[in-house]
């Protein structure tokens, strides 16, 4: 009887086992297959005398990346670390408090954390370089009459690890990226890195946010008064956050949370309507320009009459609406699109470069002829 049982118990262990695997040809095409991982995933091997050895080892990372119903067991295994035991399965994502999660690709896509603790750092001739790229990019715009800017949006980590992920410590109170504003504001480069802005609209709105919980980019309260502070550097001043209306709305859940495989089951972001009457808008996105993400162009009948060209990454996507309501024509360009002919191409009235604070080093390679 004993040994029935036990087969018994071996039996229902391997027919769990071998379930998705006789299910999947069934079901496969209605479960989602999409890559969460930021990776390229194994293909599957090819058995010759060149790979013999290595043969086992490949095909079970292949294995690993088809199993069948992977992404609904990873997320079913990232629920269960995430609610029960308030970690990430994930290593480049990290679990805060109150929600929050933040990004450690920890140097494969920058480094947040490690410039939130101070241990990434610049060389005294790698500041002098950014500087001089940046500085010769002013002067060669300025001589043909337009106006230039950077913006140095702050990693989130930046602005919320201190209060939400207070394992971390820093070990030294001036980042890099700290050290580098310090010395860009020594010569006339038209900057800004609003950390400090947007600390104080933290503090005088405490029930404001302004970066997502569950995304890498700060929302549209951060995007605006970073937009804010361009225009201002542009010489084109508008209304200041504590000007216009804001109306809180709720956002589906961000890229951290795509990461991790849990779109579906964490709550909303919260994030906000910005409304300022005094800037009416007829905008139009150019369907015709570019593949519509790396290159997009918008119109807006009702703006000022210039032209503006954002060199850009990410973050510029949330400040978007802002640019477009001033402007009477905006192109935004992703850096991996840009080149340098493309300002006699649209022939701007005033450009942005912009860059999240993990990406400032792309600068060295920024130029605008």
């Amino acid at each position: 009887m004993a040994k029935i049982k036990r087969g018994s118990y071996i039996l229902v262990f391997l027919l769990f086992l071998a379930l998705p695997v006789v299910m999947y040809p069934y079901l496969g095409n209605k479960v989602d297959k999409e890559n969460f991982e930021k990776r390229q995933m194994a293909e599957k091997p090819k058995l010759s005398i060149e790979n013999f050895t290595d043969f086992p080892s490949q095909y079970e990372a292949y294995f690993s990346d088809t199993l069948p119903f992977r992404n609904r067991m990873i997320a079913l295994n990232n629920r269960i670390d995430h609610k029960l035991f308030r970690i990430s399965s994930v290593a480049h994502v990290l679990v805060g408090s109150d929600g929050f999660l933040f990004y450690h690709p920890n140097g494969a896509d920058g480094d947040p954390i490690g410039d939130y603790m101070g241990t990434t750092a610049y060389t005294d001739q790698e500041i002098k370089l950014i500087a001089h790229r940046l500085l010769r990019a002013q002067y060669d715009l300025e001589k043909d009459g337009r106006k230039f800017a950077v913006l140095i949006a702050p990693n989130k980590e930046t602005m919320y690890a201190e209060q939400h992920l207070p394992g971390i410590r820093k070990e030294n109170e001036t980042s890099r990226a700290d050290k580098l504003y310090e010395y860009l504001k020594t010569t006339d480069l038209n900057v800004t890195f609003p950390k400090d802005e947007l600390n104080e609209v933290m503090k005088t709105h405490p029930d404001w946010y302004t970066y997502y919980k569950t995304d890498t980019h700060w929302n549209s309260i951060g995007a605006y008064v970073g937009t804010s502070l361009v225009m201002e550097k542009l010489g084109l001043p508008i209304r200041g956050i504590e000007e216009v209306r804001v109306i809180e709305k709720q956002r589906a859940p961000g890229d951290l949370a795509y990461m991790l495989g849990m779109t579906e089951t964490l709550p909303n972001d919260v994030d906000y309507n910005i409304v300022d009457t005094s800037a009416p808008a007829a905008i139009r996105k150019d369907a015709s320009f570019g593949d519509g993400d790396t290159m997009v162009r918008y119109t807006n009948m009702s703006g000022n009459g210039k032209t503006l060209l954002v060199v850009r990454d990410s973050f510029a996507v949330f400040m978007m609406p802002y640019f477009n309501s001033h402007f009477s024509e905006c192109y935004y360009i992703h850096m991996s699109a840009y080149n340098p002919g493309m300002i006699e191409e649209y022939d701007p009235d005033y450009v942005v470069y912009e860059t999240v604070e993990r990406y400032i080093e792309g600068a060295k390679n920024f130029y605008v002829k």
